[in-house]
Protein backbone atom coordinates (compact mmCIF):
# COMPACT_ATOMS: atom_id res chain seq x y z
CA UNK A 1 0.00 0.00 0.00
CA UNK A 2 1.17 3.70 -0.88
CA UNK A 3 1.77 5.63 2.21
CA UNK A 4 -1.02 8.88 2.15
CA UNK A 5 1.98 11.60 2.85
CA UNK A 6 1.07 14.95 4.66
CA UNK A 7 3.23 17.71 3.03
CA UNK A 8 3.76 20.65 4.98
CA UNK A 9 6.92 23.43 4.96
CA UNK A 10 8.72 24.25 8.21
CA UNK A 11 10.93 27.78 8.80
CA UNK A 12 13.85 26.52 10.52
CA UNK A 13 14.25 30.18 11.79
CA UNK A 14 10.92 30.22 13.61
CA UNK A 15 10.65 28.87 17.63
CA UNK A 16 7.55 27.00 16.79
CA UNK A 17 4.41 25.84 14.23
CA UNK A 18 0.86 24.85 14.27
CA UNK A 19 1.50 21.92 11.99
CA UNK A 20 -0.61 18.60 12.48
CA UNK A 21 -0.57 15.40 10.96
CA UNK A 22 -3.55 13.61 11.65
CA UNK A 23 -3.38 9.72 11.97
CA UNK A 24 -5.53 7.04 13.16
CA UNK A 25 -4.04 4.40 15.92
CA UNK A 26 -2.78 1.83 14.25
CA UNK A 27 -2.14 3.46 11.09
CA UNK A 28 1.11 2.32 9.53
CA UNK A 29 0.91 3.76 5.92
CA UNK A 30 0.88 7.32 6.85
CA UNK A 31 3.66 9.80 6.79
CA UNK A 32 4.86 12.92 5.45
CA UNK A 33 7.40 15.30 4.26
CA UNK A 34 8.33 18.65 5.15
CA UNK A 35 9.71 20.91 2.90
CA UNK A 36 12.35 23.06 5.02
CA UNK A 37 12.74 27.08 4.73
CA UNK A 38 14.98 29.88 6.30
CA UNK A 39 14.18 32.81 6.66
CA UNK A 40 11.26 32.57 3.61
CA UNK A 41 13.94 30.41 0.80
CA UNK A 42 15.06 26.67 1.05
CA UNK A 43 16.63 25.87 3.63
CA UNK A 44 20.03 23.90 2.36
CA UNK A 45 20.73 20.27 4.10
CA UNK A 46 24.48 20.18 3.41
CA UNK A 47 25.40 16.86 1.51
CA UNK A 48 26.47 14.12 4.09
CA UNK A 49 24.04 15.45 6.90
CA UNK A 50 21.52 13.14 8.39
CA UNK A 51 18.01 13.31 9.74
CA UNK A 52 16.31 12.10 12.85
CA UNK A 53 12.62 12.56 13.97
CA UNK A 54 12.49 13.05 18.00
CA UNK A 55 9.05 12.07 19.51
CA UNK A 56 7.59 12.15 22.71
CA UNK A 57 4.56 9.92 23.10
CA UNK A 58 1.20 10.20 24.56
CA UNK A 59 1.98 7.88 27.10
CA UNK A 60 4.93 9.39 27.85
CA UNK A 61 7.56 7.91 26.58
CA UNK A 62 10.40 9.18 23.87
CA UNK A 63 11.36 7.73 20.30
CA UNK A 64 14.16 8.53 17.94
CA UNK A 65 13.94 7.17 14.01
CA UNK A 66 15.79 8.06 11.05
CA UNK A 67 13.97 10.28 8.11
CA UNK A 68 14.93 10.15 4.76
CA UNK A 69 16.58 13.63 2.73
CA UNK A 70 16.29 14.57 -0.63
CA UNK A 71 16.94 18.35 -1.75
CA UNK A 72 15.49 20.70 1.34
CA UNK A 73 12.61 18.22 2.10
CA UNK A 74 12.74 15.67 4.98
CA UNK A 75 9.96 12.72 5.02
CA UNK A 76 9.17 10.08 7.13
CA UNK A 77 6.73 6.98 7.30
CA UNK A 78 4.91 7.16 10.60
CA UNK A 79 5.63 3.44 12.62
CA UNK A 80 2.71 1.95 14.28
CA UNK A 81 4.84 2.16 17.21
CA UNK A 82 3.72 6.10 17.24
CA UNK A 83 0.19 5.43 16.53
CA UNK A 84 -0.23 3.31 19.59
CA UNK A 85 -2.24 5.47 21.89
CA UNK A 86 -3.81 8.20 20.95
CA UNK A 87 -3.43 11.70 21.58
CA UNK A 88 -0.53 14.60 20.44
CA UNK A 89 3.03 13.45 20.05
CA UNK A 90 5.43 16.42 20.25
CA UNK A 91 7.96 16.20 17.13
CA UNK A 92 11.23 17.56 16.09
CA UNK A 93 13.50 16.58 13.28
CA UNK A 94 17.34 17.29 13.66
CA UNK A 95 19.69 17.63 11.38
CA UNK A 96 23.25 16.47 12.35
CA UNK A 97 26.55 16.76 10.37
CA UNK A 98 29.93 15.89 12.46
CA UNK A 99 29.63 17.67 15.67
CA UNK A 100 26.71 20.25 14.38
CA UNK A 101 23.00 19.68 15.30
CA UNK A 102 19.76 21.42 14.10
CA UNK A 103 16.61 21.27 15.10
CA UNK A 104 13.70 22.30 13.46
CA UNK A 105 10.61 23.73 15.08
CA UNK A 106 7.86 21.62 16.72
CA UNK A 107 4.79 20.24 15.02
CA UNK A 108 2.34 17.72 16.29
CA UNK A 109 1.29 13.93 15.04
CA UNK A 110 -2.11 14.03 16.42
CA UNK A 111 -3.26 10.51 17.35
CA UNK A 112 -7.11 9.79 16.83
CA UNK A 113 -8.85 6.74 18.26
CA UNK A 114 -10.74 5.00 16.12
CA UNK A 115 -14.10 4.94 16.37
CA UNK A 116 -15.45 1.71 16.93
CA UNK A 117 -19.43 1.92 16.48
CA UNK A 118 -18.71 2.60 12.52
Amino acid sequence: MTPAIKQFTLDMDQQSTMEYVHVRAGDTARGFCITLIGSGIPYEIEDGSAAEIFAALPDGTYMTDDCTISGNQVSYTIPETMTDNPGAVKCNIKLSKDTAALYSPEFLIVVDEINADV
